[in-house]
Order: structure tokens, then sequence, then C-alpha cells
């Protein structure tokens, strides 16, 4: 086959000038992509912890005392007739209000007479002296109640009006007014007052403490 190389020549300039003209392929303009919004996270909720207005603390708790742990009335000896449910009840037992309600003695106190008699009551010593003598000492023993200075000087002038000579101390009404609350004390306060029996601690208190049985 012949070849007309001019014809050739002319063919390839004409092609070359024509792909020089052609405007160049468009490439994609890269736009980078916004930074995502940081996620805005609800606001924790707060649980409430405890007792709120609606649910008040027991008064036992309230008051700061407490229940009072009696556990140890189980080391007496099942020997002392009776003396392990006495020992149970000396922080009182029954319903406020009900038939056979006892208050006893607050709960501190009631431990640690609790305690005293533990360490000092045996058969065949179940009810010796050392039963009211635990007693005794831990009323003294306790914390003093403001609330008491009040009724103590009240009874204290109500026997000073009568004539009658207390045997007791401001100090020891005081005492023996704060080992007990509610309706004990006014029993109490009602007893150590002026009577029959004069004025005197001996029957204030549960397993009269301060009268001659011990």
């Amino acid at each position: 086959m012949k070849i007309d190389f001019a014809v050739f020549a002319q063919l390839t300039l004409t092609l070359a000038a024509a792909a020089c003209d052609r405007p160049p392929a468009s490439s994609p303009i890269y736009t980078a992509e916004p930074p995502p919004e940081p996620s805005v996270q609800p606001p924790a909720t707060l649980v409430a912890v405890g007792n709120g207005p609606s649910e008040p603390a027991p008064p036992e708790v309230a008051n700061g005392e407490g229940r009072a742990d009696l556990t140890q009335c189980a080391n007496l000896s099942p020997s002392c007739e009776g003396l392990i449910e006495e020992c149970r009840g000396l922080a009182g037992f029954g319903d406020p209000g009900a038939e056979g309600f006892s208050p006893g003695y607050r709960p501190r106190i009631a431990e640690e007479i609790a305690t005293c008699w533990v360490a000092n009551l045996s058969p065949p010593k179940c009810r010796a002296p050392a039963m009211g003598k635990c007693v005794r000492d831990a009323v003294l023993r306790a914390p003093i109640d403001a609330a008491t200075t009040a009724l103590c000087d009240s009874t204290l002038a109500e026997c000073r009006q009568a004539g009658i000579k207390p045997t007791y101390s401001r100090d020891q009404c005081q005492h023996v007014l704060s080992a007990v609350t509610g309706r004990a004390r006014e029993d109490a306060a009602r007893v150590i007052g002026p009577s029959g029996e004069g004025c005197s601690l001996e029957y204030a208190l549960p397993y009269y403490p301060f009268g001659g049985t011990w």
C-alpha cells in the first residue's frame, strides 16, 4: 500500500492542533465536609437519697438515739426465770396507747443496764442487789435532758410548799427524769412530788433503783 507522506503529515498536524485546543477535562473540586456539631447531652437527673419531706424519719431515729440493741439479753441464764424477757423489755414494750404498754428506759440507758445485768446476774443470785445497782448507776451516769430542769424546779417547789423536805437533790431529779421519756417521765415527776410517801425517788422508775428493795 502506497502511503502519501505529505497527506499523512498534514493529517497528523491537524489532529495535534485539535488536541491542543480541547479544554482539559474538569476535575472534581474537593470540598471538606464541615465537622459534626458536638452533641448536647441532657443534664443529669439528680435522684434524691434519704428521707424527703414526704418521708419523715421515724421518731426513734429523729431523736438521735435509735432503737436499743438488747440482743445481749440472750446471754442471761435461762435458769433465771423471766429475766431474759425482762431484760429485753428494758427499753419498753408494746405499742404506745395500747393496753399493757410500757415505755421503759431510754435506749442507751437500757443497753447499759442490760450489759451490767449480763455481767453480774446468774443463778442462784438472779435477783441480787446488783440488779438494782446496775439500774441506779446507769441512770446517774446518763446525760441530763435540759427539758427536765423546769420540771424538777417545779416539783421541788411543790414539795417545799407542802412542807415536805425532798430526799433527793435537783441533780438526782434531773437524772431520774432524763432516764425516761413521754408518759414515763410524767409519771415519774408525779411520783416524786408531794404525796403520802413524801418527796422521794423510791417509786419513780422501773425496778425501784432508789428504793429500799436493793
